[in-house]
């Protein structure tokens, strides 16, 4: 985690630049109010640069890029959330196959 002067440093963004990229990673929940960016922001940083350099205003860049952020984020949760409930059934299937077998020895 950095702080926000350490970040300016690291890549050249303006101070405004950085403000409207944290203000929309809080819009769609991606920090906290307070909390640093990490290397995972950095390198959306360097996209929004490479964005800008391709002709994008930056409101366009910084939108598209914590878009972006936000789908990937959200299928990692999903992916996730997936395999836990899978592993849920796997469990269930087990304690049920159980529960077949004491019912059928009484």
């Amino acid at each position: 985690m950095y702080p926000d002067k350490v970040v300016r440093e690291m890549t050249g963004v303006s101070k405004s630049l950085l403000a409207d990229l944290r203000d929309e990673y809080r819009k769609y929940g991606l920090i906290k109010e307070f909390e640093y960016l990490n290397d995972t922001h950095i390198a959306d940083l360097e996209r929004v640069q490479q964005m800008r350099q391709d002709g994008r205003l930056v409101s366009q860049a910084i939108r598209r890029v914590v878009r972006e952020r936000a789908l990937k984020t959200l299928l990692q949760e999903c992916k996730h959330g997936f395999e836990e409930l899978h592993e849920m059934i796997n469990r269930f299937e087990v304690k049920l196959e159980r529960l077949e077998k004491f019912a059928d020895r009484e």
